[in-house]
């Protein structure tokens, strides 16, 4: 495990935050950035993971106690579950039609929410 220092930029908190280099299973990471939820107000925001070190004075949270949330989770992957569904179904209901290659729209159309909405959060939550 990884700890860094970070700072809210809405409240001003400072914490340690536990994080293992390659997964995040509560948190959105990109290079040496993270989406997760601040532990003291509560609210979605992007953290710079770049001043890597561990502050005894300061609490220590990780994924699990700060992720990203429900809703967050719902709109990252709702989407992109029921168009690989459908995907899945027309592969499986075109197979003998000239069609057959119109499955593929619905897995490019679930990869590209998945890039939109990572996208999203990224520009409403700035640097």
């Amino acid at each position: 495990m990884t700890t860094s220092v970070v700072e809210c930029s809405k409240c001003h908190k400072r914490f340690n935050y536990e994080w293992s280099r390659g997964a995040a299973p509560g948190a959105i990471m990109q290079w040496n950035r993270s989406i997760f939820k601040c532990p003291d107000c509560k609210q979605l925001n992007s953290f710079n993971l770049a001043n890597s070190g561990h502050d005894p004075t300061l609490p220590t949270y990780n994924d699990l106690q700060v992720g990203l949330g429900g809703r967050v989770w719902g709109l990252l992957l709702g989407p992109f579950v029921g168009l690989m569904a459908v995907g899945v179904v027309l592969s499986i209901t075109l197979t003998a039609s000239p069609y057959y290659q119109w499955f593929l729209v619905p897995f490019l159309c679930g990869f590209a929410w998945l890039a939109a909405y990572i996208w999203y959060l990224n520009k409403k939550l700035g640097p």
